[in-house]
């Protein structure tokens, strides 16, 4: 079943001149429909599967709008539940339980400095533009954290369900120690129009602008 012949995506379609209605719908067949299962499960392997290339060095684990802070904070996070940095957490979590110490979810910098942590992995749904990890490791990111990756002390690993190969470049670019060994991606880089015809691309870029 594809999005068009959902109920959400025909009310979607309907507030579209009918002469463009059509690009719109093979704009709509293009898009694939990912499940919240085969998010977390993909999402899940893959940190599973660096858990264990990494071998017995400690990780740290955090959601790319989460960073850890020099004193404990009372109480969890505000969370959204359902979004995707909440399931993001959530899986962080899992994986920290299942491994115990050796892999920390959201630990404090007070603690990752305790125990000289070796391994830093952010977790993302999608890389787009690259823009909201080259923002976090920029401004967000604390700067003992960045100082200890300058120093090699610490490894610095991104793991996201997907993205695009424009994306992953931008956020190689930060430099950081980052390689395409260290950005593990579940479902393969996208090209710049892989999926999308020059009428599509410009279906997007004309609505694009009425929504700013």
């Amino acid at each position: 079943m594809t999005l068009d012949e959902f109920e959400l995506g025909n009310a979607w379609l309907q507030q579209f001149p009918f002469v463009e209605r059509e690009v719109g719908r093979q704009f709509l067949r293009s898009l694939r429909l990912v499940s919240h299962t085969r998010f977390e499960t993909g999402l899940s392997n893959a940190l599973l599967q660096l858990v264990e290339e990494i071998g017995d060095e400690n990780v740290a684990l955090f959601s790319v709008v989460e960073t850890p802070t020099e004193e404990e904070v009372e109480g969890p996070p505000r969370r959204v539940a359902g979004s995707s940095a909440d399931r993001v957490r959530s899986m962080n979590e899992n994986l920290g339980r299942l491994y115990g110490p050796r892999v920390q979810a959201h630990p404090t910098l007070h603690s990752m400095r305790a125990q000289h942590i070796k391994n830093i992995v952010l977790v993302e749904d999608f890389i787009g533009t690259g823009r909201r990890i080259t923002t976090y490791l920029r401004d967000v990111m604390e700067p003992t954290l960045k100082s200890w990756i300058s120093y090699k002390w610490t490894r610095l690993w991104i793991v996201s369900y997907g993205g695009l190969e424009t994306g992953v470049r931008a956020v190689l670019r930060r430099g950081y120690g980052l390689t395409e060994e260290r950005i593990h991606l579940v479902t393969p880089a996208q090209k710049p129009g892989q999926y999308f015809t020059p009428l599509m691309l410009d279906f997007c870029r004309v609505y694009a602008k009425r929504t700013q």
